[in-house]
């Protein structure tokens, strides 16, 4: 009878999993009203296949906005300048004012369209910045020059970010990678397409016809909203099986409607206890967790930019490249952007299913797990880190093929692979703030952007200083070993002599720590309770032999 007071019951390791959920020692890192992990949980998304696959689309396509806007305006800015008869140093007011606003406006809008709703958000920015760019198109001083740029980068800010929010709200965690790889194509390939595009329009049209363009663009944008985005917002619809008010259905499902025949899961629907306020999205840099995940995701914006802003002084400078043929070369910048989705987004669905398996979740592509026990932040972080070593190194030799003037082939592959490594990172930070913000996408999405354009103005701001002072040979390398140790200083905190990273969630001041110098071999606490489990096991046994004996 001793002994049997001394043995334990062995647990399997379903059991140790669905103890280590209970306790709630840890919040959830993404958890919204009705997104359950188990199998009879409601779906995250009633949306079909094809239903997802077209907003994904949609979603993605709003993000070129902003970029293709502030990018297309390049390949033409000296010709505006003499039109306008200003300077080249005041006519570059119009890029900073572009930066500011690009950056402040989603701080509110953002959090807007999280309670009120996506579509509504969408069709009004749009028709406003059609009317902006109508106006950009026939004006003829610089004053409202800069007051409709700045009005411009209002709107299409404000599209982009809530195209991204779009997508979080149909896609779970365990296909976010992928679809998000999608979204960011805008951010990422937008800079180097918009040169290409103006390159070609200003040198056969003059550039004015930019502006045509983008106003062709955003009313097809438009059309496509109106007629087939359906309303996503998790607060309004819930998992979209909530019916959204009547003026808030897209045209196909007016003509064609049955979607909204299902029983409506009200569980699903989150809800916000404080109204829509740009403080809601400042306070997220309180956050451990998201100041670290913005601070990365904003250095390597300003890498981004620094090189996409001075690339047409170099190549002019080194190569002697006309307006058009410096457009050209942007292909290779968006080429690299764009074949980031099938390695980098790839990569981290493959990384999530591994670590699910891992510590015993069961992955349900239309279901939205409960992350207690997941290692969410090294799962994707693995992904990120060694592409941002990649990229360091390929910044550092394009630029020096560029100082030495070496064929111009060269300069262009290392261009394709630091695009290539820069998009990669910026996908996988953009899906893991939105994975530890589930229910307020737009609002974690525009905290990041809104830091991402205030170390891209610094960096556009310092590079061709910088460059024409100490050339672009070690301009670059200064780069790279700026991104080299960026990890460094966006994830270590020192704690009696052991780097960690430290988060707090919400109100209740939970720690979750991530050894970051052990990265890739840190136990998770599922394993450790595994292996005590063994342990117990072995005393079992040992107690079972000696009262057999």
């Amino acid at each position: 009878m001793a002994d049997e007071k001394h043995s334990a019951p062995i647990r399997s390791k379903q059991d140790i999993v669905s103890q280590f959920t209970a306790e709630k020692q840890i919040p959830t890192l993404c958890e919204t009203e009705g997104a359950e992990s188990e199998p009879d949980g409601p779906c995250y998304s009633v949306l079909s296949e094809r239903e997802k696959l077209l907003t994904v689309s949609i979603a993605s396509l709003a993000t070129f906005l902003s970029p293709l806007s502030a990018s297309i305006y390049y390949p033409g800015i000296e010709e505006v300048a003499r039109d306008l008869h200003v300077s080249n140093n005041t006519i570059n007011l119009t890029v900073t004012s572009f930066k500011v606003f690009q950056g402040v406006a989603p701080l509110v809008t953002g959090s807007l369209s999280d309670q009120t709703g996506r579509r509504a958000t969408l069709m009004i920015s749009l028709i406003l910045y059609v009317g902006i760019n109508v106006g950009l198109a026939v004006q003829t001083s610089f004053l409202a020059l800069i007051v409709l740029r700045s009005l411009q980068s209002i709107f299409s800010s404000t599209v982009v970010i809530v195209g991204t929010a779009t997508t979080a709200d149909v896609v779970s965690g365990a296909e976010r990678g992928k679809y998000m790889a999608y979204t960011v194509l805008g951010a990422t390939v937008g800079p180097a397409l918009g040169p290409v595009v103006g390159g070609i329009l200003t040198h056969c049209f003059g550039w004015r016809s930019s502006f045509w363009f983008l106003t062709i663009f955003a009313g097809v944008l438009l059309l496509l909203v109106v007629t087939l985005l359906p309303e996503t917002c998790r607060a309004v619809v819930g998992n979209g099986s909530v019916a959204p008010q009547k003026w808030n259905y897209p045209l196909k499902d007016v003509l064609f409607p049955g979607r909204h025949s299902t029983p409506p899961q009200y569980q699903t629907i989150t809800t916000f206890k404080q109204r829509p306020s740009p403080w809601n999205t400042l306070k997220l840099i309180w956050d451990k967790e998201a100041a670290c995940t913005i601070l990365f995701s904003a250095i390597i914006y300003a890498g981004y930019l620094s090189i996409t802003t001075t690339l047409p002084f170099e190549l002019a400078k080194h190569y002697g490249f006309n307006a058009l043929q410096i457009g050209l070369c942007y292909l290779s910048y968006g080429g690299g952007s764009l074949t980031s989705r099938w390695t980098a987004g790839t990569l981290m669905n493959w990384n999530f299913r591994r670590f699910a398996h891992h510590v015993g979740f069961d992955i349900h592509d239309k279901k939205e797990l409960k992350l207690t026990s997941f290692p969410l932040e090294k799962a994707r972080l693995q992904v990120a880190l060694p592409l941002v070593y990649f990229a360091s190194v390929f910044i550092v030799v394009y630029a020096w093929v560029l100082c030495f003037e070496v064929q111009v082939a060269v300069p262009l592959l290392m261009l394709f692979l630091v695009a290539h490594a820069l998009s990669g990172i910026t996908s996988t930070m953009t899906t893991l703030i939105i994975d530890c913000h589930a229910d307020q996408p737009a609002t974690a999405t525009a905290a990041m952007n809104f830091f991402r354009c205030l170390f891209g103005a610094g960096a556009t701001a310092a590079a061709v200083p910088l460059i024409d002072r100490i050339n672009v040979g070690w301009t670059g390398t200064l780069l790279g070993f700026l991104l080299r140790g960026k990890p460094t200083l966006a994830f270590r905190f020192t704690e009696n002599g052991k780097e960690t990273m430290v988060y707090v969630y919400n109100d209740e001041h939970w720690l979750v720590r991530a050894v970051v110098d052990d990265l890739f071999a840190r136990k998770t606490k599922v394993e450790v309770l595994e292996a005590q489990n063994e342990q117990l096991c072995v005393s079992n046994d040992n107690l079972e032999g000696k009262s057999q004996a």
